[in-house]
């Protein structure tokens, strides 16, 4: 857009040049020298004064320096709008709305956002300007995102892609659809995304105006195909190498490469690679881009040194120390050189705050924590909070290794809030998602070691420490959620135990290095706690195989064995408690391959749980919606049920589904859609419509690893998590009849995959359904009909929660002598809201 304002007619003949030269700057990460020369344009008539101080907020905003921004652009607004505007005036409004969206999005509005890219495509319209109407638009989009409306994110990039054919070819329509696809990479749909950026590479090479913008986009492809785990992106990032003129793309281009050889462990293509790059990088002219390539190279050079002795031992010739701890900190220095010379204290954190992750594996850790806490400190001032964290959570890591347990959970818990405030911005960030188990996750876990350490004589955590490993383990629930689809969008806050059910008790179960974890919460009672020590690997196994013991051809013994095994870790350490304060259901918030298993089917040595109590799942008392004041016992059920009885898109037919259907119709009046009616237009105008409280689609379905494996089937397409997340939650939470129940009664989870049941736990929590009913793995037809059966009778009784009528359904099987079996009855599993 600047580059574009530039060629604008109507302005003087001196300012361009000030503007292309700040441009130049701007482009190179020079941003404080750009705010110089920017300031010097700030002169001559209104819109010469307007355009600059727009241009400037820019750069301040890049600096983290968001007051300064906010005041040129209300500076810039003030001038323009006591204005009557030609069209090169209306394009300068434009971008100024637009430098204030992306502001008000930096800070955390984005309801402000929206409305400033709104009047930002509404000035570009009157100006006529397509280009400006189109990246708007795909500005809102963004916005929208993060406001968790993704149907109308959705619509509205679609709108902007039907657009694009009818543009001639230009670097602009290649620009547009380049960000487009970025759009919809990070909105987790990477199929249309590759579409997208394969249109845009071909434009730019049509054009054939500028390499660089082709390399751009191959290098976009390359961190497509990487995020999709995808071998075709080394020769994006080649083919970007041999494009690319600017000295930074080629660096960047080479990094990328390294991350891919690396992570392959294919030393002998390494060693040259490695050369390269150093000897290009100490070519790179000041900018935050060349100080951020350094930093890049460092990490990537201590990574190495960890995960590959063979390149190590390699590298450590004579002739290459590359890996040599002094030359990865003579890299730093002179990234922190770099960036006190550009005057921008984010990229001098960046380049800090590694010197001290340097010195920290060097164990010398009074320097490490200077450095840690000097990196902090720029980044706090730069409001680069995506970077704080790293510090905070070094912080952690340093107090630890110094024995200081108190600043290490102190710094660890920092960390953890900055990473809630970075929700959207890390859920939406590809790299992120990459990165998730690498950078994000381990904050979680290691301060979770630290707060459920017991005291020096066993005694256990103290109660602080309990709750705050308790918000902490809710928190990463929500984490990997949001990083399994790729978004941000549950409204969360905490809730306690005695406001949602007085005999009710949750476990929080979580898997720690070698050990197994309860916190165990009781109305109005202190939290207690607990643990078995074992070998992390003997846990998983366990896990395992006892997932795999719910097949039918499983002796019964082995079975029994190990659920038994895991009973005894779970809940018979607590079984006093329990009887005591006369506990009627047992929430589990789990953790790990925990999630995967039927906890109705845990055994102590003589009654399976579900006899006892009634039993739910959930990700945290956080997400829980308080009880719908009314209640299925206050008022007639209603269902709307979709269903497929015959063989589709590859899948068996279910002949059981019409029965199942029929039979619960005739205890829930509703609407049912069978075969060729159950498609997602007529399940969305019914949703629309009617106050159904209840939703029960009875077809093939899958909770797999990605949101696109997780699906449910209809008569002619497969609706994805997130569709399906649209299709429920279209009728807002604030109507007076929120979906109360949504019932998927032939789904199943994808076998051995721990991350599975996350779209299951996602979709409960995501769809505005205040509980789930689904199974883990597909029951035969015939039985799932008979407990769905027993459910709603149970259901419609008065006084009977979800959690209960589930309960008294699983009995009915388990007392059948055909459906005895816990495969055929502890598959159903409740998530969510168990009243």
């Amino acid at each position: 857009a600047i580059a574009d304002a530039v060629r604008e007619p109507g302005i003087a003949a001196e300012t361009p040049d000030l503007l292309g030269r700040g441009k130049q700057l701007y482009d190179a990460g020079r941003y404080a020298e750009a705010v110089a020369v920017w300031q010097q344009a700030i002169g001559g008539d209104v819109l010469q004064k307007a355009q600059s101080l727009t241009f400037v907020a820019r750069a301040h905003q890049a600096l983290g320096e968001w007051d300064k921004a906010q005041d040129a652009i209300d500076r810039s607004l003030v001038l323009l709008q006591g204005e009557t505007l030609e069209r090169a005036g209306s394009i300068v409004l434009g971008q100024t709305f637009n430098a204030q969206g992306s502001l008000y999005l930096t800070v955390g509005d984005a309801e402000a956002a929206l409305e400033a890219w709104e009047r930002a495509e509404e000035t570009y319209r009157q100006a006529n300007d397509t280009p400006g109407v189109l990246g708007s638009q795909i500005d809102r989009a963004q916005a929208l995102q993060v406001l968790g409306l993704f149907q109308r994110a959705k619509t509205l990039l679609e709108a902007v892609d039907r657009q694009l054919p009818d543009e001639a070819d230009t670097p602009i329509k290649a620009m547009v659809l380049r960000s487009l696809g970025t759009a919809w990479q990070a909105s987790g749909d990477w199929e249309r995304a590759q579409t997208l950026l394969d249109r845009s590479l071909a434009v730019s090479q049509r054009v054939d105006d500028d390499p660089e913008a082709i390399a751009a986009t191959l290098l976009q492809l390359g961190n497509l195909a990487r995020s999709a785990s995808q071998v075709r992106a080394m020769d994006y990032y080649d083919r970007a190498l041999a494009t690319a003129t600017a000295p930074l793309t080629r660096v960047r281009a080479r990094l990328n490469q390294l991350k891919l050889l690396a992570d392959a462990g294919e030393g002998d293509r390494l060693v040259p690679l490695l050369r390269a790059i150093e000897t290009e990088i100490d070519r790179l002219p000041p900018s935050r881009g060349a100080v951020d390539a350094r930093v890049n190279f460092a990490q990537s050079l201590i990574a190495l040194q960890d995960a590959h002795s063979l390149v190590l031992q390699k590298a450590h010739s004579s002739e290459f120390p590359l890996l040599d701890n002094r030359r990865v900190a003579e890299i730093l220095a002179e990234a922190t050189q770099q960036a006190r010379q550009l005057d921008d204290p984010r990229a001098e954190s960046y380049a800090v705050g590694m010197m001290g992750q340097l010195y920290e594996r060097s164990q010398q850790f009074p320097e490490a924590r200077t450095l840690t806490e000097s990196a902090l400190s720029l980044a706090q001032a730069s409001q680069a909070h995506e970077i704080g964290y790293l510090w905070q959570w070094q912080l952690g890591r340093i107090w630890q290794q110094q024995g200081n347990r108190d600043r290490a959970i102190a710094a660890y818990a920092e960390a953890v809030r900055t990473l809630g405030k970075l929700r959207n911005d890390l859920a939406i960030d590809p790299e992120r998602q990459v990165e998730f188990q690498g950078s994000i996750e381990p904050v979680y876990r290691e301060v979770l070691e630290l707060l459920l350490q017991p005291g020096a004589n066993g005694d256990p955590p103290a109660q602080t420490d309990l709750q705050q490993a308790r918000q902490t383990f809710e928190a990463l629930q929500l984490a990997e959620i949001d990083n399994f689809f790729r978004q941000a969008c549950l409204n969360v806050k905490t809730r306690q135990i005695d406001e949602i059910d007085p005999t009710a008790a949750v476990f929080h179960t979580i898997l720690l290095e070698n050990r197994v974890a309860v916190i165990l919460s009781l109305p109005g009672q202190p939290l207690y706690y607990y643990q078995t020590e074992l070998p992390s690997a003997q846990i998983n196994d366990i896990l395992d195989r006892s997932r795999q013991s719910f097949n039918r051809v499983v002796p019964k013994s082995i079975r029994e064995q190990l659920s038994e095994q895991i009973y005894d870790w779970l809940v018979r350490p607590a079984e006093s408690e329990l009887a005591e304060h006369h506990i009627q259901t047992l929430v589990f918030v789990a953790d790990g391959a925990l999630r995967n298993l039927p906890m109705a089917a845990l055994y102590d040595g003589d009654r399976y749980l579900v006899e006892t109590y009634a039993v739910a799942n959930n990700s945290g008392l956080q997400l829980l919606d308080p009880p719908s004041p009314d209640t299925f016992g206050m008022r007639q059920l209603q269902l709307l049920g979709g269903g497929l009885t015959e063989a589709r898109q590859g899948f068996a037919a279910l002949p059981g589904v019409k029965l199942e259907l029929e039979e619960i119709q005739q205890i829930v009046p509703g609407q049912i859609f069978l075969d060729r009616e159950f498609t997602e237009a007529n399940v969305q105008t019914q949703v629309d419509r009617l106050p159904f409280p209840i939703v029960h689609l009875a077809t093939h379905g899958n909770f797999g690893s990605t949101f696109e494996e997780t699906f449910v089937l209809t008569w002619d397409e497969k609706i994805n998590a997130k569709e399906l997340e649209t299709l429920i939650s279209t009728r807002d939470a604030q109507l007076r009849d929120p979906i109360e129940l949504l019932v998927l009664s032939a789904c199943q989870t994808a076998s051995g995959d721990r991350h599975a049941v996350l779209g299951l736990a996602g979709i409960a929590v995501r769809s505005g359904a205040r509980s789930t009913l689904a199974s883990l793995w597909r029951v035969q037809d015939r039985s799932t009909a008979e407990l769905m059966v027993a459910f709603y009778q149970a259901l419609d009784r008065p006084g009977i929660s979800k959690a209960e009528a589930l309960r008294q359904a699983q009995l009915q099987l388990l007392h059948d002598s055909q459906y005895a079996h816990p495969f055929f009855w502890s598959a159903f599993v409740l998530v969510g809201n168990w009243l």
